[in-house]
């Protein structure tokens, strides 16, 4: 699985935080700048908030979420530990 974590340009203190929980669950996720395009799709898809991560699962699906979410964080520890296949 792939993680990519967007966030803006300007500090966000729920991107910091989210950036935090992913590497203490020990994911490895790609930061990335969101440039005006990316935030028009993003709000076009609901996430009216950063950060918005987007997990890529393969087979072209995706699992997106926005703001700070533990739970989910926690899920995709759990999801990577089950398939270790997919963490690679």
């Amino acid at each position: 699985m792939d993680v990519t974590l967007y966030s803006p340009a300007a500090p966000c203190s729920s991107c910091l935080v989210t950036k935090l929980a992913l590497k203490k669950a020990g994911i490895p996720f790609v930061a990335v700048v969101a440039d005006d395009e990316q935030i028009q799709r993003f709000k076009d898809d609901g996430h009216m908030q950063f950060p918005v991560v987007v997990v890529d699962c393969g087979d072209g699906a995706t699992w997106t979420w926005s703001g700070y979410r533990h739970e989910d964080i926690l899920r995709l520890r759990d999801l990577m530990q089950e398939t270790p296949r997919l963490a690679a």
